[in-house]
Parts: C-alpha cells; sequence; structure tokens
C-alpha cells in the first residue's frame, strides 16, 4: 500500500538570514543619486561592495586584537622570543615541557 503524499505549503520557505528587509524607496532614490546605466550602476555596487568588506574586516580585525585600529595599543606581553636582544622573560618560562 502506498503512502499518502505530503500536500505541498504554498508558503515561502524561511530564510535562514531571516525576514526580508523592506526598503524605502526614497533611500534608493537618494542613494542612486541620479545613476542609470548598468555602469554607473555597477561602479556603485563595487564602491558599495569595498566599503561593506571593509567595515566587516576591520569588525574581525577588532575581535582578534582585542582593540580597534583607531585606539592605542595595549602594552605587548612579555616575549620569549629568540633573537639578538637580550630577553625580556626568565628561562623557566622558556622551557618546553
Amino acid at each position: 500500500m502506498a503512502k499518502p503524499r505530503k500536500s505541498r505549503s504554498t508558503e515561502p520557505a524561511a530564510s535562514p538570514l531571516g525576514p526580508p528587509i523592506a526598503f524605502d524607496p526614497e533611500a534608493i532614490d537618494a542613494l542612486l543619486g541620479g545613476r542609470k546605466t548598468l555602469v554607473e550602476l555597477d561602479d556603485l555596487f563595487r564602491q558599495m561592495k569595498k566599503h561593506l568588506m571593509e567595515r566587516a574586516l576591520s569588525g574581525e580585525l577588532t575581535h582578534h586584537l582585542g582593540y580597534a585600529s583607531s585606539e592605542a595599543k595595549r602594552p605587548s606581553r612579555r616575549t620569549c622570543a629568540v633573537g639578538r636582544r637580550r630577553k625580556r622573560c626568565s628561562p623557566r618560562m622558556a622551557r618546553s615541557p
């Protein structure tokens, strides 16, 4: 005996990004600023992508370093690096297990 088929839902599937955002038509017109051709729109889109990527990478860098690039660098920790300069840490710290 065949299994009954499930009825298909007419509702759209939920997006993993959440509900779609409704953009204000006036804001879009202000953003476009009279650009009409495909080349002009492509140039605008490239500039937008560049700014978005820079902002995202800046946020990741801030998270990784623990401070924003506009802030002063935090004092560095002791280093046990081998080099020409005198070591700044005790020999106990440099031992390997």
